[in-house]
């Protein structure tokens, strides 16, 4: 016999998309656990078992929780003072960025700004308590640096449609001073040293991948956050990284940015790959295919499919 308020708890996580996508909702833990429980309180019930055609299928709400949204992820990349080349040329204000990350229920820490340190190279550190101010960093860095990524941008749209991209978007979230800048500063600086060959592989990369909120693989980037990934990308390029390692720090900080989402590739995965998160593979998940606005799309309706036939054991 079906349990059909189990099944209705499990239906919550269809419709969170939309939600992730209104900018709205960044308590990220307290979101995923609603997503599990299906109400927007932490659930005492921490486990179901869901019997599909593929077999029974244990889903526990704290493992999910864990290896999606650990309390810190630290990065291999690290920050090369990047920040502080930021602030003094003026692409972005600290405390700007600070009171944007308060806006989205964020406190950004003493720990966090001293990324803004002169020659600071600790690694990239996100939590679910910064990961708005950390993408919004590398959200300018990726908007600032002269790069093949926008490059190509230009010479496929020209700077009058693509300043209403990015110039738009900069501008909107008021985070720097950029009418002092050539273009907004847009595709300027030259705060990533890239090789030829380094310059090669971050094209592969950001050719075969994307962001949710975008329909664009991210070498056409037109939101914030294709932005900051291009950005996580030529930075890890220029460190020495190779295409496994940046797929595998995509998909490390996918999760912090769009929460809901993910927590629904993952149990897609399981339900439909027998795989558990750590198992998948980095580059699969963020391509085009899985991790667009359509790719998206598809997985949403293919989860609904087999909850839909599903049997809720307990």
């Amino acid at each position: 016999m079906k349990k059909d308020l189990s099944k209705n708890l499990l239906y919550a996580i269809l419709g969170v998309a939309f939600l992730t996508l209104t900018f709205q909702l960044y308590q990220f833990k307290e979101l995923a656990q609603s997503l599990i429980s299906g109400s927007n309180q932490s659930s005492s019930k921490q486990e179901v078992v869901i019997k599909t055609k593929n077999g029974e299928t244990r889903i526990n709400q704290e493992q999910i929780l864990k290896e999606l949204l650990p309390d810190k992820k630290v990065l291999p990349v690290t920050w090369q003072g990047i920040p502080f080349k930021l602030l003094e040329e003026k692409i972005v204000d600290l405390e700007k960025l600070k009171a944007y990350s308060q806006r989205y229920g964020q406190t950004v820490s003493e720990d966090d700004v001293k990324i803004f340190q002169k020659d600071y190279n600790g690694n990239i550190e996100i939590t679910p308590q910064n990961s708005v101010f950390i993408y919004n960093v590398l959200w300018a860095i990726g908007f600032a640096q002269k790069s093949p990524i926008l490059d190509y941008e230009l010479e496929k749209y020209g700077w009058d449609t693509v300043k209403n991209l990015a110039g738009y978007y900069f501008s909107f979230a008021n985070l720097g001073n950029g009418s002092t800048l050539p273009q907004s500063g847009y595709n300027y600086f030259d705060f990533i040293p890239l090789s030829p060959d380094q310059e090669a592989l971050v094209m592969k990369t950001v050719s075969k991948s994307a962001v949710p909120s975008c329909g664009n693989p991210l070498w056409l980037p037109d939101c914030s956050c294709s932005f900051a990934v291009d950005a996580l990308i030529l930075m890890s390029a220029s460190q020495g990284f190779n295409d496994k390692q940046i797929y595998q720090a995509m998909k490390d900080v996918y999760p912090y940015r769009y929460p809901g989402l993910y927590v629904r590739h993952a149990l897609w995965f399981k339900l439909a790959q027998n795989q558990e998160w750590s198992e998948v593979d980095a580059e699969k998940l963020v391509s085009f295919e899985l991790s667009s606005a359509q790719g998206v799309a598809q997985v949403s309706k293919a989860l609904a499919d087999i909850i839909n036939n599903a049997e809720i054991i307990k």
